[in-house]
């Protein structure tokens, strides 16, 4: 799912860091959550959390649950992986805000996190887009990223000693411009959601890529009884095939449908095949 840069709620959501990290938190559930739940592990007060789900809520990147049975509290749930805000390039009014969403957002990670930031100009021709990832590194792969920045400043080392690219008939200016910024994260601090912000022309590229990200998150179980429910196999068929019993073939297809964000085995076919 897409939102837009020209929808008031969205710029709000997006704009304050404590409603990111709480959408952030929802997401994690891959379930509907209470307030009490999310309050447990974000140890904010109970007031400003309620706040931050009510933005999200209307800018329509959350959903939410009215209280039933045993539960006398609604529950949230994350309706999309990431937030994807798009603009009209040519729009120089949306082009300004994302620009001042741009600056509020770094301004925030470097001071807190020093967060890594990706980022090319908006408004001009090409492919173009802003990412905002926190990512939680394990020491393997801590190990990975340092080795991909060594290999990147040997590749921008060699590109940069050229005395030019290849004929004086080609222009020589510098076309690119890269920052990357990595840093460790304060202790205590909350995540922060994944923002993207996309020229609308490129929105469905981005968003394929999320729904992607989204696929990768299941277990290889869960992708196992997925593609089986996809296929429309019932549920003893598929605890016959896995050697599973069925209670946990039932147990195992809530969690993809959640992590999914779908209710039905036609959605999540085509989600599948997306």
């Amino acid at each position: 799912m897409t939102l837009s840069i020209a929808d008031p709620a969205v710029v709000r959501a997006v704009r304050d860091p404590l409603t990111r990290s709480v959408f952030e938190l929802v997401r994690r559930f891959s379930r509907a959550a209470t307030p009490t739940e999310i309050g447990k592990i974000a140890g904010i007060k109970a007031a400003e959390l309620l706040r931050a789900l009510d933005l999200l809520e209307e800018a329509g990147v959350v959903g939410k649950r009215s209280a039933a049975g045993i539960r006398r509290e609604p529950a949230f749930y994350a309706l999309t992986e990431a937030i994807i805000v798009t603009f009209e390039s040519s729009d120089k009014a949306q082009a300004a805000m994302v620009e001042e969403l741009d600056r509020v957002m770094v301004e925030h990670a470097r001071a807190r996190i020093k967060e890594a930031r990706y980022v090319r100009p908006v408004g001009v021709p090409g492919f173009h887009y802003r990412c905002y990832v926190p990512l939680r590194l394990t020491v393997e792969e801590t190990a990975e990223l340092k080795e991909i920045m060594h290999r990147l400043h040997r590749f921008t080392d060699k590109v940069s000693s050229r005395k030019q690219v290849s004929d004086d008939l080609e222009p020589q200016d510098c076309n690119y411009q890269m920052q990357v910024d990595v840093g460790p994260a304060a202790p205590g601090l909350l995540p922060l959601a994944s923002v993207v912000f996309v020229a609308s022309r490129e929105a469905p590229a981005v968003g394929k890529l999320v729904e992607e990200r989204r696929l990768d998150r299941l277990t290889p179980r869960e992708k196992q009884v997925a593609v089986a429910l996809a296929q429309g196999r019932s549920r003893p068929e598929i605890a016959v095939q896995l050697g599973l019993s069925v209670n946990t073939v039932a147990s195992v297809g809530k969690r993809v449908y959640a992590k999914l964000g779908v209710s039905r085995r036609a959605e999540l076919a085509a989600r599948l095949h997306t």
